[in-house]
């Protein structure tokens, strides 16, 4: 695990890498997983999008994908709330790129070619604002996420209705 702590309450945290490039998106993902993340790469902005859970604390976004520009796929991130850290990677490292990134939304950007060393940091430093962002409450295998309103068992999301929900959050809080 980084020094950072991969972990959020005890559960590795969730990074979606949206990358078309499978030679970087396998790295990234390779390199990641032996940091001790959970990650899902997608290649295609809509696959990307589909992979981010209420769990994700960081997706690491390219911009030139086939099937949509990652600018967009960025302020569709933002309109979710609470969202997840987006951290921009791509080759566009023009000024105005950079200014047009973080104006949609991003929390980061990091050009290509990129040591990997900055990446991790980079990587490391979003994951820690996403865990300080998030109220959540576990007792073992459960984690109870207050302010996405989800809950895990063991990994695996259980779907609970509200009432159920503010029970089981109330009891989690109080447990033992």
């Amino acid at each position: 695990m980084p020094p950072g702590d991969a972990t959020i309450e005890g559960m590795a945290t969730h990074i979606v890498v949206i990358e078309d490039d499978s030679g970087i998106g396998s790295s990234l993902a390779r390199t990641l997983e032996g940091q001790g993340y959970q990650v899902a790469w997608r290649t295609t902005a809509q696959d990307g999008m589909a992979a981010v859970q209420a769990a994700t604390a960081l997706v690491i976004l390219d911009l030139g994908l086939p099937d949509q520009d990652g600018l967009d796929v960025c302020r569709q991130l933002r309109a979710g709330v609470p969202g997840p850290q987006v951290l921009i990677l791509t080759a566009r490292g023009a000024e105005a790129d950079v200014v047009l990134g973080l104006d949609a939304g991003a929390d980061d950007y990091l050009t290509k070619p990129f040591r990997l060393a900055e990446l991790l940091a980079r990587v490391r430093a979003c994951t820690r604002r996403a865990e300080g962002d998030r109220d959540q409450v576990v007792v073992g295998d459960l984690a109870v996420d207050i302010d996405s309103h989800t809950v895990t068992l063991a990994g695996e999301e259980v779907l609970l209705r509200p009432k159920e929900f503010d029970l089981l959050a109330t009891l989690a809080r109080t447990a033992g």
